[in-house]
């Protein structure tokens, strides 16, 4: 062998453990980076953050966001991804769907027609698909379809929908700069989103059903929105709203009544049947009463902070409601109960349960 070859040996010997510990460096302090940006953000936002240093997570401005790491698949295919998501102020009820035509990530069968907007170039970058080409072309106006394309730009596995804008990151933001950005995107997307939707007719399948809204809207002293049709106000001194949402299976009645302010307990309230999502952090607490126990997945930071204020009363009216056909989620901030029935007098009967399971808990 020439002393060429032993040279390059040489060099290689030493570059491959250089290049390991460098890549391994390079690793964790990126992961470091990426926990001060959390921290950074979730502290100037009011948010909370994963003890892990890998998600942010909370309410802004009464909209539910969660930005950091998502488990996903089964088996041998499960992998990690990282997400940002924030909730819409209000459900849009239209049946949108708005996915970039190149993703693969975001191949779920829509449960709408497609739709083709007034612009021919958004249309080739994206599928649109809604329950009304018209009321869907209304809400896309020029200024929404630009801020649409605007922020696929930067990041572009965007999904809408009516209830979520939804983004996965290629890998999470490393500072403080870049996760503000993403952020503040998407709560402009969502406001913008939901400012549009008022300009939009009710969907053709509630307009008979405005009139009866409005009726108890005025009964109940709530301001009516007629576009959705929502009932936004205070019930019995409780801020509440009752606003119409579509699922899978059709038009069903949302209502979310809002605690006062307490000390914050990390509440995480849902059905045991509920697939755990991206907002669940922390383990289940046992309540020792089997039938809420059996009906319920509690996750909070104090196990006996919950189970008083979980008490008798408080179990038994969220039961009632569940025995009602409703699917609840609560948390610090707010009761939300889904799938209520339409008619007025049942939205009126499950309001004020909903008001009265919130106020037996103290909050």
């Amino acid at each position: 062998m020439s002393t060429l070859s032993y040279l390059l040996c040489l060099l290689l010997g030493i570059a491959l453990p250089v290049g390991v510990i460098y890549f391994a460096a390079r690793r964790a302090w990126r992961q470091l980076a990426v926990a001060d940006a959390y921290r950074v953000v979730a502290r100037g936002l009011g948010l909370s953050v994963d003890t892990r240093g890998v998600s942010v997570h909370g309410h802004l401005d009464g909209r539910r966001l969660y930005v950091g790491e998502v488990l996903e698949g089964h088996g041998t295919d499960r992998h990690i991804e990282h997400r940002g998501i924030i909730g819409l102020s209000r459900p849009l009820g239209l049946g949108l769907l708005i996915r970039p035509r190149t993703s693969r990530r975001w191949r779920r069968r829509a449960r709408a027609e497609r739709v083709q907007t007034t612009d021919s170039d958004f249309d080739r970058l994206f599928e649109v698909f809604g329950d009304d080409e018209e009321r869907i072309n209304v809400l896309l106006d020029d200024r929404l379809l630009a801020a649409v394309t605007a922020f696929a730009h930067r990041w572009p596995d965007l999904m809408i929908t009516d209830h979520h804008v939804r983004v996965i990151l290629k890998r999470p933001q490393a500072s403080p700069a870049d996760l503000g950005a993403l952020v503040d995107g998407m709560r402009r997307l969502a406001d913008l989103l939901v400012e549009r939707r008022r300009a939009v007719r009710p969907p053709k399948a509630l307009e008979g059903l405005v009139p009866a809204w409005e009726a108890l809207g005025e009964a109940l002293g709530l301001e009516v929105e007629p576009w959705l049709p929502a009932l936004v106000g205070t019930l019995d001194e409780r801020r509440v709203q009752a606003q119409v949402r579509r699922e899978t299976d059709g038009f069903h009645t949302e209502i979310v009544v809002t605690t006062r302010e307490h000390r914050d307990l990390g509440l995480r309230l849902q059905p045991q049947t509920q697939p755990d999502g991206y907002w669940s952090v922390g383990q289940d607490i046992q309540v020792d009463d089997p039938a809420f126990d059996r009906g319920f997945v509690i996750k909070v930071y104090d196990p006996n902070a919950v189970r008083r204020l979980l008490g008798e009363e408080a179990r038994a009216l969220l039961l009632d409601l569940v025995a009602d056909g409703v699917v609840i989620d609560m948390d610090d901030l707010r009761l939300r109960l889904r799938h209520a029935p339409l008619d007025p007098a049942d939205v009126e009967r499950v309001l004020r349960a909903s008001v009265a399971a919130v106020e037996a808990t103290g909050w």
